[in-house]
């Protein structure tokens, strides 16, 4: 008995400073650029952007130059951080903003063939084989793979709802801010809205005093 106890507590140590051993020697260095930017990704890994998982998307912004737009969960706001992170300039003023989505399921279409659960990769759909399904929608990340995989069309991707918990402050304008902050756009500004019809000619002798006074400022 105590031959079987030496034996066992002998192999333990032995295994545990293989695996000790093992997990030194074969580490595979992490590149903290591809960390900092995964963590950024939704994580759904629904392939959308063309690579197999946020991982691989990661790595191939930190290193391939991939766009950063290309994750259709994570929209707008996503790209923007990615742009920051990786220092990169970012033109999205054509780009609609179409706001997060999540998968709803319309009951009456639903067959229950569980071919949306098997595609979905966040576990946000539950049910059961001829069973109607639902789901989590504080779970889904909105990647619309469970609508491809709907065989009668009862997914549909909806906007989400807005609540205390979601909402913020739409970001300003930066080209109308730096234009205002310019005391000769604001003289220009304020001097069009006086016409001459309306002052007997002198609207254009008072925007010429404001632009004096601007460009006098700006000089000084």
């Amino acid at each position: 008995m105590l031959i079987a106890i030496i034996s066992l507590t002998v192999m333990g140590l032995a295994l545990g400073l293989m695996l000790g051993l093992s997990s030194k020697l074969l580490r595979v260095e992490e590149d903290p650029i591809e960390g900092q930017l995964q963590a950024l990704l939704p994580g759904s890994q629904c392939g959308q952007c063309g690579y197999v998982g946020c991982s691989q998307y990661a790595a191939a912004l930190a290193h391939d130059g991939a766009p950063v737009t290309q994750c259709t969960p994570g929209g707008r706001s996503v790209a923007e951080a990615l742009a920051k992170a990786l220092g990169v300039s970012l033109d999205l003023s054509q780009a609609e903003d179409i706001g997060p989505k999540t998968a709803l399921i319309h009951e009456d279409l639903c067959i229950g063939c569980t071919a949306c659960i098997r595609d979905c990769s966040s576990d946000a759909i539950i049910g059961a084989a001829r069973q109607v399904h639902t789901i989590i929608p504080d779970v889904c990340h909105g990647c619309s793979k469970c609508e491809t995989a709907c065989p009668t069309g009862a997914i549909e991707m909806v906007p989400v709802a807005v609540t205390l918990d979601n909402w913020h402050w739409d970001k300003p304008n930066l080209a109308i801010q730096d234009s205002l902050a310019n005391p000769a756009f604001a003289a220009q500004a304020l001097a069009n809205r006086i016409t001459d019809e309306s002052d007997g000619g002198q609207g254009k002798a008072y925007k010429a005093s404001l632009e004096k006074e601007a460009e006098e400022e700006s000089l000084g």
